[in-house]
Parts: structure tokens; sequence; C-alpha cells
């Protein structure tokens, strides 16, 4: 199954664990992101040290492709990973934060439950 990155494409990305070309997102629209808000934590914390977030990915079509691993606390935007050459194996991309995008503020519960994290297609 793959699904364009403007549909509602979570069943697409769900899984435990990555199934390679079974299931996927794309796009080869320059600027296009797919995000994707985190499931709620099951248990509070008493303190977030840090988290890692991570995506695969790969281009499939021709032509030089690069992408941006985003991630949103709060309404701020950051970059997380890139990747300026995209090649046509799988590559994982991990950010690990112990920081809010905002470079300040520690890591909370409803900062982790509303996060949205996920690749944009940047050339």
């Amino acid at each position: 199954m793959s699904i364009d990155y403007t549909q509602n494409n979570s069943s697409a990305v769900s899984e435990p664990t990555y199934d390679s070309d079974t299931s996927y997102v794309y796009t080869s629209n320059v600027g296009g992101k797919d995000v994707y808000q985190m499931s709620p934590l099951t248990a509070a914390p008493a303190n977030i040290v840090g988290v890692s977030y991570y995506t695969i990915v790969r281009k499939t079509d021709a032509g030089a492709r690069a992408f941006e691993f985003i991630v949103n606390h709060g309404g701020t935007e950051l970059v997380v990973a890139n990747s300026s050459a995209l090649g046509t194996t799988y590559n994982i991309y991990e950010a690990f934060m112990t920081k809010q995008t905002d470079g300040a503020s520690a890591l909370t519960v409803s900062a982790l439950d509303s996060a949205l994290i996920g690749p944009k297609l940047s050339a």
C-alpha cells in the first residue's frame, strides 16, 4: 500500500517495525511534509530526561532529493535531522532531544503528547 502524503495515511506507517515497501507514504512535492501526532503516554513519569524520535526514508524517483526530519512541540518547529542526498535504500534518522523544540523548556508529558513529527521533502 502506498499513500500520497496528502491523504489520511497513518495506517501506512503505524506498524511497530517498518515493513519496507509493503506500506509507505510518498510525495514528490518539494516543501511537502507529513507530520504525525504521537499517541499519549500511558503513564506519567516523574521526570523526562530525553526522548528519541525516528524516521525511515528513501527516495523513489529519479534526480537529487533531500529531506528534513521535523519535530514540533507547542508550535515551534525544529529540523532535528536532514540529508542533502537521499539514496534509494532505506536509512534511519534519529533525533535525541533533552529539551522542547524551543531549546529551553524541559520536556513534559503534555509536550510529548502533543508532539508532531515527520519528514519534509526539502529538495
